[in-house]
């Protein structure tokens, strides 16, 4: 990059080619120059806005980003009509560069007209996209479907594997892995995320081809050594415990550790390597009793006589951790490979697979072409948040709009790059600076308060944040802002807070001082919100006018850094009845109504499980006391009736479904009613709603069995997955204090933030073995062992201290008034680093630690700058109490109820929908074979009923091709994997059966003078199986169509109603035959005895399901189809007719048998065509 940061200007910067970095510190207005940048080239360069691409890191963002664009727009547009109408300064500003008005507007409401179809994108929609329409060049396969979370087959994957790996191995070796990880899981922690492949694996490959190779020798050595000292050994040990030379343990335990080490050898195994490890000269130091011998020096003279193991031992414990890594590194290398190959035999792809998949395309053979047709398609790229990307995106967006041709926008501020848990990386950020051609910055914060901006860039100056030195921002002294008053005036800005010293001066605990701190809080919160606060917020309106308000809950965040931690001041803020709400976006799978509701669906699973059941009856949802529930569980009536009810419920769930169960459920034992009296009731009920629907649809999307649901609800509880459903947020969250991580919290902001936990590092000492950070050589790696594991680890950790100083300055920049920062010293400990090593303790304090008068003295200056404030916590204060605000009741009453109803006559419909425009529709008469009747056992004893049936048939017909189902040669797994799918336990034999009469049985009766044939004679080249249709609808009457259809016996008039809009469906089978196009319905109603698959029961089951009216609606979306597709068509001689297929009463043997079969009279048809209008989409 050649040149200085320049200040970006909205209305004037020029827009150049090639790539420009813009970073935008907090509240300085990043979307609004995402507007801006998109209406300056909709109208400066006078570029189509369909090729102009957004790209953004959510969902959410891309849907505020798309209304943000169209505000933009909206507003250029009105005040280029009406130049002297209000309007932002920029807006303005821009407005005077304009030379041809007339002419920016026409390219507006053409842009405004195109604005949905803009590219605004996720990274991974924009992936998917260029991936399915560019399938040639980029190799990708159709039909793929993007999946979030991957975990349910990365658990499979853990099982294979240790499976696979270890029940065949050697007993000598395979023992060694399983004592130092006992189950799957744990072999997977030691290498979590090394199976990502958008990261370089160490160590790559190690030497040796089998365990033996590595451990044979080690092991033997270790073996003659043993036979040869094991017994000295022994003695040595025993005499020095006798003597009172072995502290206590090694003295008790010295016996074990030479037992397991024989009777490891006796069986042919290999010694455990943390008892082989336990006899090294430097562990054994730490066993000698420091009383009787004094001094290391001493301890190693006493241990010089000593028959210990020495080298001998340290090479086979080389060699045992050289085997345990090759086993973790062979399960990443595995995961790695074989995890996007499980992925495409399935027809999935995952986020990452996505990301890789693009990248490698553009750098293909075809790569060129790619870059050229995706790089001809759009002239503008703006890459938003790009602080969160990593190489492969950098890469991607590079090679794809990086030319002279482009205009390639990089939006993001590395000030905030906080996700590196994520896989994002700031180095790809960092070296992205360096090669743009030009760099600009935003430098103003319209979001908060000019005296908070001060004190924070006072705070922040001269630090290093984001790869480089603070630099401030300033206020526009155009805007006017907020400002929080009391009775002395102005109390906006930061207010650096500091707990008090313990009393016995040693300093508090973490926990202690999180607690008093939390408590405080919580009091500072009731002290500001109650109604008898003299705080107010103040707002000026626009002719200059004062308007005060209280300070609400809603107005208050508190940021804090672990989940733990914010539940802590959830509890907190509910035991006080204060309205509060955790909006850390927390996976409703980790709540504790996920966890009582697997409890209560094993109960409902196992029944006649009297210990379970118990456990489920002692939980809130059944409202028993300690009492009550005594009571039930020892009088057996009372016990019984509910294991009675829990199997009442497990066939319901058998039978109709979890949710139909879990409503009854929840019904029936007033669940809801009970937890109405509990604390956070409201959010609790939700949660359980949630869930229900939540796991219902994936037993319906997976077809899961009960057992099945209940395996993949326990692994959801396990821990959160890449797809997290976050809660539901509740009306009553909107007036509720906002509990939120620091993590959560980037693009939010709020009037006054409480930062309490500043003053703790969350980096942990703990080793898990693997290690992630950015190599200058290699880019972003995961170390799992290799020769540079504890360089790595120090860079790792270095990365952990950078990114906790973002999220630092994240969590201060949310406030729009008021920031509180918290301050606490802590006594020394071993688990907690010290408070001076937090992105606190380094601003404040960096030439490091010093005593609590100092820290006070410095805290104070600092406190008394202007826009500052200093408060100092004292200990154990005592609750403040929160003045709930009284509701007026007598304003509370029910609207009067009316009786109209809302409507209108455009719609989007089905045939369903139609026929409840039926006459009579619904008033009870009895239906003939009714499909969508409950799942009783049919007439025939063998077959169930109901819709669930009726869909397994249509399936197989769909499935399965006609000729193989005719001749005997559908595979039979097949046919029980559609029954398994949809959860029947019944004998595939009859279905078979079933299916064979459907395609075998002659279609028209030979009697009736024409040709007959059976759907397995149709060639299956010549047919369309579940044919979507889209039929438009113009305006008309349903008397019409009533008059037009009134001589059809099949078809029940429609109630009149003015209609107009579409109608949608599905065909199930058109196919062409002897020259003509046919149409097939299937049914499994069942019309009872022989005699209801007669023409005169056929008739009947036609007229009252209106299946006549089906019938008309398909010939002519069919008879549409072929003559817009065939310019010889002729509906007398190329149309066949319907047949609707009553697939239990087809016989071979009688030809026509349950077929009603029609062919519409062509002239009603054409007057059908008329009525309706247009055409079919």
């Amino acid at each position: 990059m050649t040149g200085n940061t320049e200040i970006f200007d909205g209305a004037a910067t020029p827009l150049v080619k090639g790539i420009t970095l813009i970073e935008a510190s907090a509240g300085t207005g990043k979307t609004f120059a995402i507007s801006m940048l998109v209406l300056r080239a909709v109208v400066e360069l006078e570029i189509d806005i369909k090729e102009i691409l957004v790209v953004t890191y959510t969902v959410a963002a891309t849907e505020e980003l798309r209304a943000r664009i169209r505000g933009r727009l909206v507003e250029a547009r009105n005040l280029l009509r009406a130049p002297e109408s209000q309007a932002d300064p920029v807006l303005k500003k821009w407005l005077m560069r304009i030379n041809h008005k007339e002419s920016a507007i026409r390219k507006l409401d053409l842009a405004l007209l195109d604005v949905d179809s803009m590219g605004v994108h996720t990274i991974h929609g924009f992936c998917q996209r260029v991936l399915a329409e560019q399938v040639v060049e980029s190799g990708h396969f159709f039909d793929t479907e993007l999946i979030s979370d991957t975990s349910t087959i990365r658990q499979e994957m853990i099982r294979d594997f240790w499976r696979r790996r270890l029940y065949e191995a050697d007993e000598r070796y395979g023992s060694l892995i399983v004592g130092r990880f006992s189950k799957p899981q744990d072999l997977y922690a030691s290498i979590r995320d090394a199976e990502n492949p958008l990261c370089t694996l160490l160590p790559e490959e190690l030497s040796f081809q089998a365990p033996g190779d590595l451990l044979d020798e080690p092991l033997e050595q270790l073996k003659i050594w043993w036979d040869n000292n094991g017994m000295v050994l022994a003695e040595q040990f025993g005499t020095a415990a006798a003597e009172g030379y072995l502290n206590k343990n090694a003295a008790t335990g010295f016996n074990g550790w030479l037992e397991q080490i024989e009777t490891s050898f006796k069986k042919g195994r290999a010694p455990d390597p943390g008892t082989v490890k336990s006899l090294l000269e430097e562990n054994l130091l730490g066993s000698i009793n420091g009383r009787k011998v004094r001094g290391e020096n001493k301890k190693r003279v006493f241990l010089s006589g000593w028959r210990l193991p020495g080298e001998v031992a340290e090479r086979y414990l080389a060699a045992v951790d050289t085997l345990v890594l090759s086993v973790r590194l062979e399960m990443a290398l595995y995961l790695r490979n074989e995890l996007a190959a499980r992925l495409h035999d399935q027809g999935l792809v995952s986020f990452d697979e996505l990301i890789i998949n693009l990248r490698d395309a553009i750098r293909s053979a075809a790569g060129n072409r790619l870059v050229r047709q995706v790089g001809s398609r759009f002239k503008v790229a703006l890459i938003d948040e790009f602080q969160d990307t990593d190489a492969a995106q950098y890469e991607i967006f590079s090679q794809l709009f990086g030319q002279d041709a482009h205009h390639l926008y990089l939006i993001g501020d590395p000030k905030q790059a906080i996700y590196r848990f994520r896989g994002a990386d700031i180095h790809s950020y960092l070296k992205a600076r360096n090669e743009v051609n030009r760099r600009l910055t935003l430098d103003c914060n319209f979001r908060s308060h000019p005296g908070l901006v001060r004190a924070v860039n006072n705070l922040l100056k001269g630090w290093e944040i984001g790869g480089t030195e603070y630099n401030s921002v300033h206020s526009p002294e155009s805007q006017v802002f907020g400002r929080l008053e009391d009775l002395d005036g102005e109390r906006s800005g930061l207010i650096y807070c500091q707990l008090d010293d313990e009393f016995d001066n040693k300093g508090w605990s973490a926990g202690e001082a999180e607690k008093q701190i939390r408590t405080w809080v919580v009091n500072e919160v009731v002290r500001l919100v109650n109604t008898s606060s003299a705080l107010t917020i103040v707002h000026e309106d626009d002719q200059g006018s004062d308007h005060a308000r209280a300070v609400k809950p809603s107005d208050i965040g508190i940021l804090v850094r672990t989940n733990r931690q914010a539940e802590d001041f959830f509890s907190e803020f509910s035991r006080r009845g204060i309205p509060v709400v955790l909006s850390s976006s927390k996976d409703v799978f980790q709540t504790r109504e996920a966890a009582d509701l697997l409890l209560v669906l094993r109960a409902v699973a196992s029944p006649s499980d009297s210990g379970l059941l118990r456990t489920v009856l002692s939980l809130d949802w059944f409202g028993l006391s300690g009492t009550s529930f005594v009571q039930v569980c020892n009088e057996e009536d009372r016990f019984n009736g509910f294991r009675e009810k829990f199997h009442g419920y497990h066939r319901q769930w058998a039978e109709s479904g979890l949710l139909l169960m879990m409503n009854d459920l929840l019904e029936s034992e007033n669940v809801f009613l009970h937890l109405s009296r509990k604390i956070q009731a409201e959010r609790r009920i939700t949660n359980i709603q949630h869930l229900v629907e939540l796991v219902q649809q994936q037993q319906g999307q997976r077809r899961l069995t009960l057992s099945q649901t209940l395996s993949w609800l326990q692994e959801r509880l396990l821990g959160p997955t890449a797809a997290q459903e976050a809660e539901l947020r509740l009306e009553s969250d909107h007036e509720a204090v906002n509990v939120v991580t620091m993590h959560s919290a980037k693009g939010l902001e709020y009037e006054i933030v409480f930062c309490p936990y500043l003053f703790r590092s969350a980096r942990s000492a703990q080793d898990t073995g693997t290690v992630k950070c950015f190599d200058p050589k290699l880019g972003r790696i995961c170390d799992i062992g290799s020769a540079d594991y504890d360089r790595h680890a120090q860079m790792s950790h270095q990365e952990e201290v950078d990114e906790e100083m973002r999220l630092a300055y994240v969590a201060i920049t949310r406030a729009r008034l008021c920031a509180y920062v918290i301050w606490a010293d802590l006594k020394k400990s071993a688990k907690s680093p010290s408070p001076f090593m937090s992105p606190l303790g380094r601003l404040l304090f960096p030439a490091g630690e010093c005593a609590f008068t100092r820290q006070q003295e410095h805290l104070r200056e600092r406190g008394a700058a202007d826009y500052c404030q200093y408060r100092l916590i004292e200990p154990d204060p005592p609750p403040q109490h929160y003045e709930v605000v009284p509701t007026n009741e007598d304003l509370l009453e029910a609207r009067e109820y009316s009786p109209g109803r809302l409507q209108t006559n455009r719609i989007r419909t089905s045939f369903s929908g139609l026929t409840t425009l039926s006459k009579n529709y619904g008033d009870g008469y009895h239906k003939a074979g009714d499909e969508s009747g409950s799942e009783k056992l049919s007439g025939d004893a063998v077959l169930p009923g109901g819709v669930r049936f009726g869909n397994l048939i249509h399936d197989g017909l769909e499935m399965f091709c006609f000729a193989e189902l005719g001749n005997g040669q559908l595979n039979s797994g097949q046919l029980e994997a559609l029954i398994r799918r949809y959860r029947y336990e019944i004998d595939a034999e009859p279905v078979r059966t079933l299916l064979y009469n459907a395609v075998s049985t002659p279609l028209i009766d030979t009697e009736k003078g024409q040709d007959s044939f059976t759907l397995a004679m149709v060639d299956h080249s010549q047919m369309v199986k579940e044919m979507e249709f889209t039929f438009h609808l113009e305006p008309f009457n349903t008397a019409e169509l009533n008059r037009i259809l009134a001589k059809e016996q099949t078809v029940r008039p429609l109630g009149r109603r003015e209609i107009e809009g579409y109608l949608s469906g599905f065909v199930d089978l058109i196919f062409f035959h002897n020259g003509r196009y046919f149409i097939a319905d299937y049914k499994t109603n069942n019309l009872g005895s022989e005699h209801g698959y007669r023409p005169e029961g056929l008739i009947q089951a036609m007229q009252e399901h209106n299946y006549g009216l089906q019938y008309w609606l398909y010939s002519l979306v069919v008879h549409r189809f072929l003559r817009n597709w065939f310019e010889d068509y002729l509906y007398d001689l190329h149309f066949g007719g319907v047949m609707y297929l009553f697939v239990r009463g087809m016989n071979p043997d009688k030809p026509g048998s349950g077929v009603f079969f029609d062919r519409p009279n062509q002239d009603s048809l054409m007057e059908l065509d008329r009525c309706f209008g247009s055409g079919i989409e």
